[in-house]
């Protein structure tokens, strides 16, 4: 059965955990994945263990890495101002299943389709190598289902009406021990990373942010910070 996260309880639990991997930025392991970085095919093989996930999730989005100048990218959409929902927030490309849709990946393949351009089959076509055993609920009451995947770095066709720009976000940005903080932004604690774009102070943080952090974590499970998060774990009750 796959593990499900439990709202603001799991966002704070996750915050006080990842205060220890804040505390410990001067190791190299303090935030995983540090070693992998520039290893775009070494990241993404470790989720081939990764099974599909069950029908009963309505929303998919999508871990989307690129190679860029040698280097893994991370894809992340940052949201048109006038959107209902997460108005100029960050966020993975992804979206709700259709009722046409034959499985959850076809779901983030359309909507990587739709919301980036991607076109189906071909060299440049969107590669699904697995998904997180972990099923997020999300604020607007959508189980969220996660999937990592590969794609070559293309011209993108970004849908207007719902993004600002598609960010191709370099993979050891994310992973250096100083890149993370941990914050409350409108009242949700958890993990954040602070990322400029066009000179403007833009946070990573809320469902994606956990998302992220959760995915580093499981992809090196035998890390120096996964230990450290599985001891403070422990000495607090959880």
């Amino acid at each position: 059965m796959l593990a499900v996260r439990t709202g603001v309880a799991a966002a704070v639990r996750l915050a006080r955990l990842s205060t220890a991997a804040t505390a410990a930025s001067d190791s190299p392991h303090a935030l995983p994945l540090a070693e992998l970085a520039d290893d775009h095919r070494a990241w993404l093989a470790r989720s081939d263990e990764f099974r599909d996930l069950s029908p009963q999730v309505h929303s998919a989005v999508g871990i989307l890495l690129c190679e860029k100048a040698s280097a893994p990218h991370l894809l992340l959409l940052h949201r048109a101002a006038h959107m209902r929902s997460h108005p100029n927030q960050l966020s993975l490309v992804g979206g709700r299943r259709d009722n046409e849709d034959a499985s959850l990946a076809e779901t983030l393949v359309r909507e990587a389709e739709e919301e980036i351009g991607v076109i189906r089959g071909g060299e440049h076509a969107l590669r699904l190598h697995g998904a997180l055993p972990v099923v997020y609920p999300s604020l607007a009451g959508l189980a969220v289902g996660v999937f990592a995947g590969s794609l070559h770095h293309g011209d993108w066709n970004v849908a207007a009406d719902e993004s600002q720009a598609l960010l191709e976000i370099p993979l050891a940005d994310l992973v250096r021990p100083d890149a993370m903080v941990v914050e409350s932004i409108q009242g949700y604690p958890g993990p954040v990373w602070h990322l400029g774009i066009d000179g403007v102070d833009v946070p990573l943080w809320g469902l994606t942010a956990r998302i992220l952090y959760d995915y580093f974590v499981l992809l090196d499970p035998a890390g120096a910070t996964t230990k450290m998060m599985a001891e403070t774990e422990a000495k607090a009750g959880y």
